[in-house]
């Protein structure tokens, strides 16, 4: 799916990467470590209660994905996403009990969804108050001209 999304965003000139391989490295790798936190929360703590609250692994799954994908509100595209991709790792973390594939599963995805879609669409992947009040600062065409931003002129004669 990353291949594809790389490429689709290629073809239609929506695709953002920093030049160069180590500055790739230097600005992802940050992401790559938050992912597996993530996984490390949604299989560990919300899974791990969910199975306790509910006898069917489905239910637990469900409820796990769910509050999952709640996480990432308001951004509508990363609150689905996470939805489906979390049903899915919390399926997978049950039957192969694995956190490291399922990990890197996440930061492919998430790294790929960061240099494929747009800033402006997706809110730079922000999440909470940061979706909220997110300014795209490409849009701005010259310093100054952003309406959250004032000059003030002081004259020093009168």
């Amino acid at each position: 799916m990353a291949i594809v999304a790389v490429v689709l965003a290629f073809r239609l000139h929506t695709l953002h990467v920093p030049p160069g391989p180590i500055l790739f490295i230097k600005h992802y790798i940050g992401y790559v470590l938050w992912a597996a936190i993530q996984q490390l929360v949604l299989q560990c703590f919300f899974l791990s209660r969910s199975l306790r609250l509910f006898p069917d692994p489905k239910s637990a799954v469900a409820l796990a994905s769910a509050m999952f994908a709640v996480a990432h509100m308001p951004n509508p595209i990363l609150t689905f996403i996470c939805w489906i991709c979390g049903l899915a790792s919390c399926l997978f973390f049950l039957r192969y009990r694995n956190l490291v594939p399922i990990a890197a599963a996440h930061a492919i995805l998430g790294i790929s969804i960061a240099i494929t879609i747009p800033g402006p669409v997706d809110h730079n992947m922000r999440v909470g108050l940061g979706y909220l009040t997110y300014v795209d600062k490409s849009a701005l065409v010259e310093v100054g001209k952003s309406p959250l931003v004032t000059k003030t002129v002081v004259s020093a004669k009168p």
